[in-house]
């Protein structure tokens, strides 16, 4: 670190608030919304160090760094599943409807001790060999009572209730 960089950062801390904005100001090139003269002493000693060291890109790669690794890494498509809900589902597609999974997606849910597997078909769903027009006619057959399929699936999104 040369002896003129060390004084530009000493200098910033005899700066007053307004004294250290318009300092901001010339050194990033835009103005700052900060009233704080501790945060703004950080922000500007970084960016003087990195015009000192020629370092302008170095956020524009950490930046780019960032975006790779988060393309390889492993991105949960579902949520988990939650302890009140045993239905888990497995994306393929993307589907057209919001609420409904796309085909190929295999539903499971537990009921009265055995597990109720369906398979969604382009056309329908598929339980036990069979094919049916709704979740809501594999979940009464399933219960006996009439019911929504996509909610006794778990495939609607739970509102917060205020108790």
């Amino acid at each position: 670190m040369t002896e003129e960089l060390r004084s530009q950062l000493r200098a910033l801390d005899a700066m007053t608030l307004a004294q250290l904005r318009e300092r901001f100001l010339e050194v990033v090139g835009e103005p700052t919304k900060s009233k704080s003269k501790q945060h703004l002493r950080k922000r500007l000693a970084w960016w003087i160090q990195v015009r000192a060291f020629k370092e302008e890109d170095r956020v524009e790669r950490i930046r780019k760094r960032g975006l790779e690794l988060a393309r390889l890494e492993d991105v949960r498509l579902t949520p988990p599943e939650s302890r009140h809900s045993r239905t888990k589902r497995v994306a393929v597609r993307p589907s057209a409807d919001p609420k409904m999974p796309p085909p190929g997606t295999r539903l499971t849910r537990a009921y009265k001790g055995r597990d109720v597997c369906v398979t969604v078909l382009p056309n329908g769903f598929e339980h036990e060999g069979r094919v049916y027009a709704s979740l809501s006619a594999i979940a009464k057959a399933v219960t006996g009572t009439h019911c929504s399929g996509i909610a006794w699936f778990g495939l609607t999104k739970r509102k917060d209730r205020a108790t």
